[in-house]
């Protein structure tokens, strides 16, 4: 039996694979290591992007998609 974690996760990698052409964002986060980051801002701003461009970016760097945890507030 799957667990909801396990079908939120498969959910966000096939996201992340469909925005992967999508327009970079001009932002980043500030430089913290070992610390949790949230995006907060506006509605329709370009916050999940800019967080999938930064997934795709620590992907890049050698970061397993694996200690990447994703979750979205609605």
């Amino acid at each position: 039996m799957q667990t909801i974690l396990q079908t939120l996760q498969e959910e966000f990698r096939a996201t992340l694979e469909l925005t992967k052409e999508s327009t970079p964002r001009c932002y980043t986060f500030p430089e913290a290591k070992n610390i949790i980051k949230v995006a907060v801002g506006m509605r329709r701003s370009g916050k999940t992007y800019f967080l999938f461009q930064t997934i795709r970016q620590l992907l890049g760097e050698g970061f397993s998609l694996d200690r990447i945890l994703y979750t979205q507030m609605s």
